[in-house]
């Protein structure tokens, strides 16, 4: 996939293991993934080690797919077994937006 970049970062191609990962660390809210007290800034800021591996942690990147480097396979790990026992608390960023177009996209009250 390609991220765009900004007025501050160039476009790059990363794997699509990179963008789970990024869409991993905007719904799940604080210990163990992240820092809830971090106010840093940049790539993996803020992340607790283990959680959070670089968009360049990947090596002989073809059209169709890459290969992940140890350290990609540990983070998966850590990923899933924080998930399978039950230390994920999931947070839907669009709770928090007061937009009326974002309506259906907040989490039901229970």
């Amino acid at each position: 996939m390609r991220f765009d970049g900004n007025s501050i970062t160039q476009s790059m191609k990363v794997p699509v293991g990179y963008v789970c990962m990024d869409i991993l660390m905007n719904v799940i809210a604080g210990k163990p993934v992240s820092d809830p007290e971090c106010s840093n800034d940049g790539l993996g800021a803020c992340m607790n080690y283990g959680f959070y591996f670089r968009p360049d942690d990947y090596y002989d990147c073809s059209v169709e797919n890459c290969l992940p480097r140890p350290w990609v396979l540990v983070v998966r790990r850590k990923w899933k077994d924080a998930y399978l026992n039950h230390r994920l608390r999931f947070h839907n960023p669009y709770d928090i937006i007061a937009v009326d177009e974002y309506k259906d996209l907040r989490t039901s009250p229970r």
